[in-house]
């Protein structure tokens, strides 16, 4: 509702149908206010000495809430409009200007002669996240300045229109050319209200007061992030007057104990900033007693961010599988890789079109003993990291090369080519395609023990006939190097079946089986897999 103050107490003139009157604003005989609802309205109240003063609707813009409203020197009504549905996300505050628009002259013969009842005038297409609207003297609205910031209120003085880009704690001036320029910013990022010489801000309230020109001068920016650790070059801008400006930094987004204290003055543009090397830089800038003349504008702090090393988060290595999901993952996985994945692919066409006569394990069994490995990396300065592969002997301390300049992130070794024994790979990372030799940096990281064993198990066997004809057969495998993982027999149909072991699992370097079978005449074949796929066979003839 709308209430005038008459004959000492509060008077009720209008109710609307919106949740909220924002804002108001007079010229002395006409009172305008700006509404929040579905849409928001602008009211033009007339006849105010009047008992009952008359209410218009003269604009009903797309946006819900009208902030704010001011009037220029020529009796021009600013009022600023905001979306509900705006993006919230952090923009740029550079205001756009819509393209020149003819003002009617007041002074015209169309214009001449009894003033109509001023008419809600249309609403544009489209809405920005907030736009100011003008309304001229005669009530024409027009769309002015539409903003990517979200603006709550605006005023005007002899120096033009002030605006508020709310969520970034700036106040903007706004000239008769639509040019914006920065005037000051603050700490508080939620600017809620403007007048000639005070700031409101919510969240937390606090209340800044604008000073006059003649009175000393103090702003300090908002806190600058390098990206990085960073040390600092040169200070430069444009100025008339007697500036100084102080810098400070630290490693913290937030300015704490931690940050260093404010630098000694800088009087000049192109001076080094003296303040540590750091992530976080802030400036403040004082005059003592400004001049109307005096400005500083363009400011510009050089820097350049220290190349930070890249990171292995993640090594892990296995004996390769070879099911389906690693089969693909073998692309990439260094040339051997390529290869063992073009054959495991050919190998399982063809033990499809045989109906399993042959298994696909068994075909691929001799790359059994070859381990895949595969690491994560990350880089915060986003470079292009290539890694070095080194195989590093346990048992006699020599490091092997085995690829250099790698651009991949996972490793098939094929452990055919080195000695039975325990190893470790190491994969070290580097920067060093998108920084020069000084500044590269790498890391690396060693995976856990491992196993290369080239050798297959050894097979005994035996057998006896007893009294009542039955044919003991029985026998070992060892493996020298690890454990014994499987045992077979190779049945009458000619299918390899899983033979027990004596203590009823395969899980040491000494295994023994014991069969008893009637009848002779006959072949037994016994077939042994140690822990690296490596296979050997024995038979005896009943």
């Amino acid at each position: 509702s709308i209430y005038r103050w008459r004959n000492g107490r509060p008077d009720k003139i209008y109710t609307s149908t919106d949740l909220h009157i924002l804002s108001m604003a007079t010229d002395g005989e006409k009172l305008y206010a700006g509404t929040q609802g579905a849409v928001g309205n602008i009211l033009l109240v007339t006849r105010l000495e009047k008992d009952t003063p008359s209410v218009t609707v003269i604009f009903d813009p797309p946006q819900e809430e009208i902030c704010d409203m001011t009037f220029d020197s020529e009796k021009n009504l600013y009022a600023v409009a905001i979306s509900n549905a705006r993006n919230n996300s952090r923009v740029s505050a550079t205001i756009q200007t819509p393209s020149e628009r003819e003002n009617p002259d007041p002074d015209s013969e169309e214009s001449a002669g009894e003033e109509e009842a001023p008419q809600p005038a249309p609403a544009p297409a489209s809405a920005g996240t907030a736009m100011i609207y003008r309304i001229n003297a005669a009530g024409k609205v027009e769309p002015w300045i539409q903003s990517r910031s979200m603006i709550r209120s605006l005023n005007f003085s002899e120096r033009g229109l002030f605006v508020s880009a709310s969520e970034l704690g700036a106040i903007y001036r706004v000239d008769g050319l639509m040019k914006s320029t920065l005037i000051l910013g603050i700490d508080e990022k939620n600017i809620v209200t403007l007048s000639k010489n005070f700031i409101g801000t919510g969240k937390p309230a606090v209340l800044h007061k604008i000073v006059d020109a003649g009175e000393d001068a103090f702003c300090r920016s908002q806190v600058l992030d390098a990206q990085g650790p960073a040390s600092w070059g040169v200070i430069n801008f444009e100025a008339d007057g007697e500036w100084e400006i102080r810098t400070r930094s630290g490693n913290s987004s937030t300015p704490d104990v931690t940050w260093s204290a404010w630098s000694l003055p800088i009087r000049g543009s192109g001076l080094k900033i003296e303040s540590p090397s750091a992530q976080y830089l802030q400036f403040e800038i004082r005059h003592n007693r400004i001049e109307e003349s005096d400005y500083i504008k363009h400011l510009e702090v050089t820097y350049q961010v220290f190349n930070r090393s890249p990171r292995i988060t993640e090594l892990s290595g296995a004996p390769v599988s070879f099911s389906q999901s690693e089969i693909q993952k073998l692309a990439r996985s260094g040339p051997f890789g390529q290869m063992v994945m073009q054959f495991a692919q050919a190998v399982r066409n063809i033990v499809n079109q045989q109906k399993g006569e042959n298994s696909f394990e068994n075909l691929m069994s001799g790359f059994a003993g070859s381990y895949l490995f595969s690491w994560k990396a990350e880089d915060q300065d986003r470079d292009r990291l290539i890694s070095n592969i080194v195989l590093l002997d346990e048992e006699f301390g020599e490091t092997i090369p085995i690829i250099s300049n790698y651009s991949g992130t996972a490793y098939l070794l094929n452990s055919a080519l080195y000695s039975d024994g325990y190893y470790l790979l190491r994969v070290t990372v580097s920067d060093r395609l998108d920084n020069d030799e000084e500044s590269s940096s790498s890391s690396d990281m060693t995976s856990e023990r491992f196993l290369i064993d080239n050798t297959a198990p050894n097979v005994s066997i035996k057998c006896d006939t007893s009294a009542s004809g039955e044919v003991i057969i029985y026998g070992s495998a060892t493996d020298s190097m690890g454990r014994i993982s499987a045992l077979y027999y190779l049945d009458e149909n000619g299918r390899w079946q899983s033979l027990k072991s004596e203590d009823g699992i395969c899980d040491e370097s000494l295994e023994y089986f014991r069969v008893i079978r009637r009848g002779s005449g006959w072949t037994f074949t016994v077939k042994a897999v140690d822990q690296s796929g490596n296979v050997r066979y024995a038979k005896i003839r009943l």
